[in-house]
């Protein structure tokens, strides 16, 4: 397969993943999670572990009222969790999280409708191995 085709393939799913960003139901049947090579960390005693960040335009203004997803990784698929709205400020946060595999997807809806990822950013985020938390896990729209 050519490196070529390979990139389409790539490059297609995530524009399928985007178009999808808004619905509650269930996440598609390729994500993030087909990528998991291996178990994640136990989770440390202390911080709790969650997973927080930014909503950041163009200026890297904060977004507020982005809706932004939380979503498991159960074997290769995403199993829909929680979501969020971000604040006044674009900060968002999921706590409480065990030990998992998880991934982001902010919906291009509200304050992002006709907006798509700025450069740099990936919509849905990549796999975030939940032992510690991730703090600064932040998404731009352009």
């Amino acid at each position: 397969m050519s490196s070529l085709f390979r990139r389409s393939a790539v490059f297609a799913a995530l524009v399928a993943l985007a178009l999808v960003a808004a619905s509650n139901g269930p996440a598609l049947a390729s994500s993030p999670c087909d990528t998991i090579t291996g178990e994640p960390r136990p989770p440390a005693p202390s911080p709790e572990p969650l997973i927080s960040g930014t909503i950041l335009d163009t200026v890297n203004a904060g977004v507020s009222g982005a809706t932004v997803k939380l979503y498991r990784c159960q074997g290769t698929s995403a199993v829909y969790v929680n979501q969020t709205t971000s604040a006044s400020t674009g900060a968002y946060s999921f706590g409480s999280l065990s030990q998992n595999w998880y991934y982001v997807e902010v919906a291009l809806t509200g304050p992002l409708a006709g907006k798509s990822p700025a450069s740099g950013t990936s919509n849905p985020s990549s796999l975030i191995e939940v032992w510690q938390g991730v703090a600064g896990l932040n998404l731009a729209f352009e």
